[in-house]
């Protein structure tokens, strides 16, 4: 079957990975995403740049789906948790999720600071960044590099 040391080694080679798992059929996280706080943008943009950013999460994470992650939100705010990282921690446990995102624009007009907070296993990371003249093409893309960036390893 195998001819030469070469055809072994390649033989073994195939046969061990045959064995191992891909990373690509791995199944992704859970994660849920918290109501975003956009101050100053237009009603009919939130929605928008809400479903802009769950699609973009769909490509990393299984998404809870958002009445679900409304409900937990409610009941955490109800209990009493005072801030966004302990909401976070709150929604995180009712719905048993593995990370829980949260994001905050405040359209200033020229300059739109861009926060977003996630709560994994390592804890809660935040990330900042500001959209200048701020488009739709503009927000997605920055959207994509702080998940990019929240992936990398």
């Amino acid at each position: 079957m195998f001819r030469g040391r070469r055809g072994v080694v390649w033989g073994l080679v195939a046969v061990a990975c045959m064995g191992v798992p891909s990373f690509a059929d791995a199944e992704p996280q859970s994660a849920a995403l918290m109501r975003p706080v956009m101050v100053g943008v237009v009603s009919g943009e939130v929605s928008k740049r809400t479903e802009v950013l769950r699609e973009l999460l769909s490509q990393y994470y299984r998404l809870v789906p958002q009445d679900q992650v409304q409900a937990a939100e409610a009941r955490a705010t109800s209990a009493g948790c005072d801030g966004t990282q302990a909401c976070m921690a709150e929604v995180r446990q009712a719905l048993d999720v593995d990370v829980v995102y949260h994001l905050y624009i405040d359209d200033q007009g020229y300059v739109d600071p861009v926060h977003l907070t996630h709560l994994g296993n390592a804890g809660v990371v935040k990330q900042y960044t500001q959209c200048n003249r701020c488009t739709r093409r503009l927000y997605r893309r920055i959207l994509d590099e702080l998940l990019r960036a929240a992936h990398a390893p």
